[in-house]
């Protein structure tokens, strides 16, 4: 069985977002067979192991995240939504890509989508994820989600969490300028009901 050692960096960015990677990489202290590739000798093989994280791999993620930034920062969406989160970038299970932990405050992000890999950009996920901390931090997320509810011609309390996944993904829309859409209530969102969604979302973020 393989094992590994979380390799962790911290590095504060733009609005003092402060992003943690946490990055799991063969632990050869504990079986010196798992990374052959990285030299003949065993201390060749930490050394290069180590400097592939530092070298590629954090630096990767890092730059992603301040691409991300400087999309919110060409948004609509308000900067003190985003000034001083806390982020950790880690690898998650494939069916979750993100959360919002309301408890500590902080949002948690799959390494590989944050650098782009898979079926939803790193900004829109982001921004999906600030768009859930909105609705957890500030009062009016009934409002905005019976808003939304009223647009769409559906009924708010049998609907109420895929609507909250709505509005999150809207907020990622807003950030990217995407229309990323997964027909929440099995039909896509026509261009001027999704602007009047995003309307609403603006008025509520901004409030």
């Amino acid at each position: 069985m393989a094992a590994y050692r979380v390799f962790i960096r911290t590095s504060t960015l733009r609005h003092r977002v402060e992003v943690t990677c946490r990055i799991p990489l063969p632990d050869l202290d504990v079986d010196p067979t798992q990374a052959p590739a990285m030299g003949k000798e065993l201390s060749e093989q930490k050394e290069n192991l180590e400097r592939c994280a530092e070298e590629l791999l954090f630096p990767q993620y890092f730059y992603a995240m301040r691409r991300h930034i400087d999309r919110y920062d060409c948004s609509e969406l308000p900067a003190r939504l985003l000034d001083g989160q806390q982020v950790i970038v880690l690898p998650l299970n494939g069916l979750v890509l993100g959360g919002y932990n309301v408890l500590n405050k902080v949002i948690y992000l799959d390494c590989n989508s944050v650098c782009g890999i898979g079926e939803i950009s790193g900004g829109n996920l982001f921004g999906h994820e600030l768009g859930h901390k909105a609705m957890d931090v500030k009062s009016g997320a009934e409002w905005l989600l019976k808003e939304v509810a009223s647009i769409l011609g559906v009924g708010y309390w049998e609907n109420r969490q895929r609507l909250r996944e709505l509005v999150a993904d809207e907020t990622g829309n807003l950030v990217t300028g995407e229309t990323e859409d997964r027909e929440m209530f099995n039909a896509t969102i026509d261009y001027w009901k999704r602007k009047e969604i995003q309307k609403r979302v603006l008025q509520f973020v901004w409030q």
